[in-house]
């Protein structure tokens, strides 16, 4: 086992980075099974956390597109912890739907040691974002971001922030969607595919059917 993460050291080294020699780590992984393999998936996954989050610190925001499984969320939350002060209206969180608000995004914090940031975030779902007004941001978190709009962007001329993380799973393609995202200067910073995911060992293989309807 030793010598796995031994060869693992020193891809990164080379490489830079997992997303650049995907081949490779999916080789090692190969060689390992049970516990084993359990231990060098849950160490790769938290590899490209971190240089997701580093991506963010060094571009001072940006979006990152991981497919679902691959921590996107914990990403976030040590984001928040680098960047906002517990008990200090520093961070905002917008979200699709209540749950998410309310249940889903209070998990995160708790399991990634942070329940001291989340009792003073600014909690919005997209659709009411525009009517908060006058304050001032160290981060804006915006989960499932693909689904923000004209209206729920107002959110960034209503107040100041310094920088966002786009949280999505799928990179919005939508001209009117991107033209928003360039307005506000949020930019690709960090992509891991859904099939890399699953060459990782983060998320199981899937298949697609295709049902023909007359």
């Amino acid at each position: 086992m030793d010598k796995v993460y031994k060869k693992l050291d020193a891809l990164l080294k080379k490489h830079k980075s997992v997303l650049s020699c995907i081949d490779e780590v999916e080789n090692l992984k190969g060689t390992l099974s049970g516990e084993e393999l359990t231990k060098f998936v849950n160490t790769v996954r938290s590899i490209v956390q971190e240089e997701a989050k580093q991506a963010v610190i060094k571009n001072n925001g940006g979006m990152i597109a991981m497919a679902t499984g691959a921590g996107k969320s914990r990403v976030a939350v040590e984001l928040a912890k680098h960047y906002c002060t517990p008990y200090v209206d520093e961070l905002a969180l917008l979200v699709p739907t209540e749950k998410l608000r309310d249940e889903n995004w209070l998990e995160e914090f708790q399991k990634w040691e942070a329940p001291m940031l989340w009792t003073d975030t600014h909690r919005l779902c997209y659709a009411s974002a525009s009517k908060v007004t006058n304050n001032d941001f160290e981060l804006a978190i915006l989960d499932e971001g693909h689904n923000i709009t004209e209206l729920s962007s107002e959110f960034f001329l209503n107040n100041r922030v310094r920088r966002t993380v786009l949280l999505t799973a799928t990179p919005p393609s939508d001209p009117v969607k991107k033209e928003i995202l360039k307005s506000l200067g949020i930019t690709l910073v960090y992509e891991l595919t859904l099939d890399q995911a699953v060459r990782l060992g983060f998320v199981a293989p899937y298949k697609i059917t295709v049902v023909s309807v007359a």
